[in-house]
């Protein structure tokens, strides 16, 4: 048997181990510290620009949502819908 061929037929499975997914209170953490920055941003952006309900060329919440998405994957917009219906 050469070194680094494995004889196993079932591939390796890492992401069903328990130990490879955070933790869930980090998870809540992560959609938490999403949510409120999303909701903050979005509050400083319509007060410096005053918008009103109009529509904006500058929107930074916009942003934080693409980072979240790029950061942690598609569990992130969880927070980003948190923080838009706030």
């Amino acid at each position: 048997m050469q070194p680094g061929i494995s004889t196993n037929a079932t591939p390796n499975n890492y992401s069903r181990h328990p130990m490879s997914q955070p933790p869930f209170w980090r998870y809540l953490m992560i959609i938490g510290a999403i949510a409120i920055a999303y909701f903050l941003t979005a509050r400083l952006a319509l007060s410096m620009l005053n918008l009103g309900f109009e529509a904006s060329p500058l929107w930074p919440p916009a942003g934080i949502a693409l980072t979240a998405l790029l950061w942690h994957g598609q569990w992130a917009w969880i927070g980003v819908a948190i923080g838009v219906f706030y």
